[in-house]
């Protein structure tokens, strides 16, 4: 073997420790990203549990009685108000998503340094809504270095392909990192509702048992439907009974069933903030076992 052909075997030898190298810190930077996510959502978990079930003073109810002696109908009302929930929840929330963005992206590197490519600034997990859109990405060598049967997974996952698969949610969790994450980057701090009530219990009460007053059943004539929607410190109506005749003795139990609402994206996609930050750490473990 002449003395050139064992200098390009030695430096080949070195650029693959290299890219092991690589591959290793990158694998353990993805495994420290997703614990931090995870860690950053215990916390931030147990601390909107606190605000919308620890503090009575979160939550103020009124209820209202009104009679219409016209229509011989009793509205029974809840209004509540709700103070201001801590602005350090959006923050929190926008840590979680860019660690979740940037492990995808050390995914990439660590794959192509795995496979002898080696790393790239060009480097970058594609996230796009369209097929034309994610053969542009390759095109733009965010996937350099990967082989076929990865870049084809990546292309399996996209929100394009989750589309018109009926058991999926309507919002794909990968499409939920990237828009979360570039709305977070650009200042736009993720916005949550003060309070919501994805679904609702409602006791109805009467004097004797089963909503009966003086041995006459309780004739309901309408209800409002489970409040969904947003609490401030401005006093809203939140559920309302409407009951034949004069009923001064109904009485209302509401429970709460509480939680903070992050905004998905520019339609009206507003989910509870915890469990569905919960899904996309999920996602992206699922996602960091596969590749």
């Amino acid at each position: 073997m002449t003395w050139g052909r064992l200098l390009l075997t030695g430096l080949s030898l070195v650029n693959l420790f290299d890219n092991m190298q690589v591959a290793s810190m990158e694998n353990a930077n993805i495994e420290a990203r997703i614990a931090r996510a995870t860690s950053l959502l215990v916390s931030l978990r147990d601390d909107v549990a606190n605000y919308c079930t620890a503090d009575p003073a979160s939550f103020k109810m009124r209820f209202s009685t009104v009679f219409d002696p016209v229509s011989n109908v009793t509205k029974h009302s809840i209004y509540a108000s709700a103070n201001a929930f801590d602005p350090l929840f959006s923050i929190r929330a926008g840590e979680i998503v860019q660690h979740l963005r940037s492990a995808l992206d050390h995914l990439v590197v660590a794959k192509s340094s795995l496979e002898g490519g080696g790393p790239s600034r060009k480097h970058q997990f594609p996230i796009v809504d369209t097929e034309a859109d994610f053969e542009q990405q390759v095109r733009r060598g965010r996937l350099n270095g990967l082989p076929a049967k990865s870049i084809d997974w990546i292309k399996s996952i996209q929100p394009f392909n989750l589309a018109d698969d009926p058991e999926r949610k309507l919002v794909s969790p990968l499409a939920a990192i990237r828009d979360l994450s570039n709305r977070d980057k650009h200042n736009e701090i993720l916005v949550g509702l003060n309070v919501i009530k994805p679904g609702s219990e409602v006791g109805i009460y009467a004097d004797t048992l089963g909503g009966h007053k003086h041995g006459s059943p309780l004739e309901i004539v309408e209800m409002s439907p489970p409040f969904r929607g947003e609490l401030g410190e401005n006093e809203v109506e939140i559920f309302w009974i409407k009951a034949s005749g004069y009923e001064p003795s109904l009485r209302i139990e509401r429970v709460w069933n509480a939680d903070i609402a992050i905004k998905i994206n520019e339609s009206d996609n507003w989910l509870q903030m915890i469990p569905f930050l919960n899904e996309l750490v999920r996602t992206l473990r699922a996602i960091q076992m596969q590749f």
